[in-house]
């Protein structure tokens, strides 16, 4: 398995692709690869405060709604104890979420909730 908080990445899939067709009977590492591909995709982890990124799309398990982020970290003074970012709404404004631990997802997530 891939050691804690090693990501996949694109390349690493296609060469554990390329190795067991080539050689099927000693993969294990590439098969482990394609392990946690397959579970990242169909049961995504939460994301961490610290994943965010600007112009990443997140999905909220509370709100049932997708976001784009749009500032990261926000400061305010007397609330530094809170995991603060924005998001962009439609309109091009910005809006205030409180980062909560398990509430923001890849948004491959909503794919949970497709009717």
């Amino acid at each position: 398995m891939l050691t804690k908080g090693e990501r996949l990445t694109e390349d690493m899939c296609y060469n554990a692709w390329l190795n067991i067709l080539r050689n099927p009977l000693s993969c294990a590492k590439e098969l482990d690869i394609l392990e946690s591909l397959i579970k990242e995709h169909f049961n995504p982890n939460p994301y961490k405060y610290e994943d965010l990124k600007e112009d990443m799309w997140v999905w909220d398990n509370q709100l049932k709604w997708f976001f784009e982020v749009g500032i990261c970290k926000v400061e305010i003074e007397g609330y530094e104890f809170l995991k603060l970012f924005k998001v962009k709404n439609f309109d091009g404004s910005l809006q205030l979420m409180i980062f909560e631990e398990g509430r923001f997802f890849p948004i491959i997530k909503a794919r949970e909730y497709q009717e």
